[in-house]
């Protein structure tokens, strides 16, 4: 993937096939980055669809606080800006947005924020609901925690059902991310309370959307994305379970699958849509 950096610094890919009919907007989950999804991004291009990845604030190449999420605002603030970017660069294709975990809670909110211009919006293991690992307290008093001390971790992402090979995560300058990262308790509060603003709006929802969701995934639970669908009107998101799926579908034993679905999905719903 070709790289570049937006003008606060955040590390952004790309790659682009010849003559694409749509283009995908990525974002990866917590205590990750794009590069961990290089497969399926690559996927992706080799069936015409230029694709868009980038590392969130605190992840990878990009600056900040190390898995630190200060507003999930600024979060959805960024994906409008490469919205717009991809736009402009592309003015004859659909877009899509894409994301996974805490990257598909981001996409479905960006979308919830400014719909226009969008042709679907794609989440596999999507950040809807409490993660598995946050405790009861915290999900009652989270708002409050975030505030009073924003960087006292509070729970523990418990990614033990990963694939062996991704039990440490490279970031820049070498730092690595542990299996199982630590959360701080601003970041479990703004992740929760974007949760639940989506929860609000998914009565409003519009666009196609394909959900797809574990329904072994010991991160998040599928009652969560479950929720989602059901609330959103008829015949707008496709909820596909996976039945011996755990969190990391797009690099588990399942991303074959899942990838080959999210292609066939794409055309589906795009104008100009390339055959094979």
């Amino acid at each position: 993937m070709f790289g570049d950096t937006l003008e606060d610094g955040t590390a952004f890919y790309r790659t682009v096939p010849e003559r694409p009919f749509a283009t995908v907007l990525f974002s990866h989950g917590y205590a990750e980055n794009a590069e961990r999804h290089d497969a399926t991004l690559r996927y992706l291009a080799a069936h015409h669809i230029a694709v868009y990845a980038y590392d969130l604030r605190g992840h990878g190449r990009s600056p900040g606080t190390r898995g630190f999420v200060r507003r999930f605002d600024e979060l959805i603030g960024t994906s409008l800006v490469l919205r717009a970017r991809i736009a402009a660069e592309h003015p004859n294709a659909d877009h899509f947005l894409m994301g996974y975990s805490l990257g598909g809670l981001l996409a479905l909110r960006s979308a919830q924020t400014d719909p226009r211009g969008l042709a679907g919006v794609i989440v596999v293991a999507p950040g809807l609901g409490v993660a598995s690992g946050v405790p009861p307290i915290l999900r009652r008093l989270g708002v409050a925690v975030g505030i009073v001390a924003p960087h006292v971790p509070v729970a523990r992402l418990r990614l033990r059902s990963l694939r062996p090979g991704d039990a440490v995560l490279a970031t820049v300058e070498g730092r690595r991310i542990p299996r199982d990262p630590s959360i701080a308790a601003r970041t479990a509060a703004e992740t929760m309370r974007a949760s639940h603003a989506a929860f609000v709006a998914a009565r409003e929802w519009t666009l196609p959307a394909l959900l797809v969701h574990g329904e072994r995934d010991r991160v998040v639970p599928i009652a969560g994305p479950r929720r989602f669908a059901a609330l959103t009107p008829p015949g707008n998101v496709r909820f596909r379970t996976i039945p011996f799926g755990d969190h990391d579908l797009l690099s588990g034993r399942d991303g074959d699958a899942v990838r080959a679905e999210i292609v066939a999905w794409i055309h589906e719903r795009s104008r100009g849509s390339h055959s094979g």
